[in-house]
């Protein structure tokens, strides 16, 4: 991953003063277009074992701007991962090449509901993976198996995939850049990992053991359950397990749907173009409203309260008029 550090307004020659720029990134004298490189690895943090992924560090084009601060790799490493919150790493060096093909990682999709629209258009599986903030285990899987070259290269062409991250009660949120990215999911907003998370886990309803996986089929009516959602719950996947082995299970997942319109096919597509009908969207909205209940709903049964499962049964009855969770809520409540 590569964060852009900029040193606008600093001079070209002679000392000065330490810089931090708008990321909270101290400066050091780099030349143009260089990039550090900070090494994956585990570290205790107030207690937790967390495992950070190699990213890199770029700086714009120009040329070397000496004295902004000590001229040490590793004092930028501590200066830069202290707005985060997380020690200093050693091993931090100079790289002039981009990361290595695959390091970028998968192309996580920004919108639940909108990579399941994708799925079906394309008649492909859906991964989605829920990772919790300073869980050691989602870190090692992030940073191990979904940065694989192998990994990449086959979900990016045939898989429609989902990360979801939030932080557990007690645990803070890690911290996203001024803008909103993510720094450890590039092309995410924190704000949209947040979101897939809590979608997933509506579909999934549970998983057993950080990080939770499941792949799911995009071909599902308005309030789907669990069994008609979920293809391979997190139980019968290989969690850290070897490349060949997620490979392996994508394609039976695959083989059921039948063949897909691979990713380099479809992005040569064209798009929908307009303004959708907004009576349409707010339809679509509702009726995600109301499977949102009727999963609560669902959760409380599975947990042997069917005083609260029928008040929630009841709201989305009474609440959601016509809808196909209303439909579901009337056939499932106790």
């Amino acid at each position: 991953m590569a964060l852009l550090l900029t040193a606008a307004g600093c001079g070209a020659s002679g000392p000065a003063p330490a810089r931090t720029n708008a990321a909270g990134y101290r400066l050091t004298e780099l030349a143009g277009g260089e990039m550090l490189e900070i090494p994956a690895g585990e570290f205790r943090l107030d207690g937790r074992l967390l495992y950070l992924p190699t990213f890199w560090i770029e700086v714009e084009p120009g040329p070397p701007t000496p004295g902004l601060v000590p001229a040490d790799e590793a004092h930028l490493a501590k200066a830069g991962l202290a707005r985060y919150g997380l020690p200093p790493r050693a091993g931090t060096r100079h790289v002039r090449d981009a990361p290595p093909a695959g390091t970028s990682g998968v192309a996580w999709r920004p919108d639940f509901w909108e990579a399941i629209a994708e799925a079906r258009r394309r008649n492909a599986i859906v991964f989605v993976t829920l990772h919790w903030d300073g869980c050691g285990n989602c870190d090692r899987f992030g940073s191990k198996i979904a940065r694989d070259p192998r990994f990449v290269a086959y979900v990016n062409e045939h898989v429609v995939p989902l990360v979801g991250v939030t932080n557990q009660e007690g645990i803070e949120p890690h911290a996203s850049l001024p803008d909103g990215r993510c720094w450890i999911h590039p092309g995410l907003t924190c704000e949209q990992h947040r979101a897939v998370f809590e979608w997933g886990l509506d579909a999934t309803m549970w998983f057993p053991m950080s990080p939770g996986h499941a792949i799911l089929t995009p071909h599902v009516g308005p309030a789907p359950t669990r069994e008609e959602f979920v293809m391979a719950p997190d139980e019968r996947l290989p969690d850290e397990g070897t490349v060949e082995g997620w490979i392996a299970q994508f394609r039976a997942c695959q083989e059921k749907l039948g063949a897909a319109v691979p990713w380099s096919e479809y992005r040569q597509r064209p798009r929908p173009s307009g303004t959708a009908d907004p009576a349409e969207l707010e339809r679509i909205s509702a009726e995600r409203a109301a499977w949102r209940q009727l999963v609560e709903a669902r959760r409380y049964v599975r947990d042997g309260d069917a005083d609260g499962a029928r008040v929630l049964y009841r709201r989305v009855i009474e609440g959601f008029p016509g809808s196909g969770a209303r439909a579901a809520a009337e056939r499932e409540m106790p």
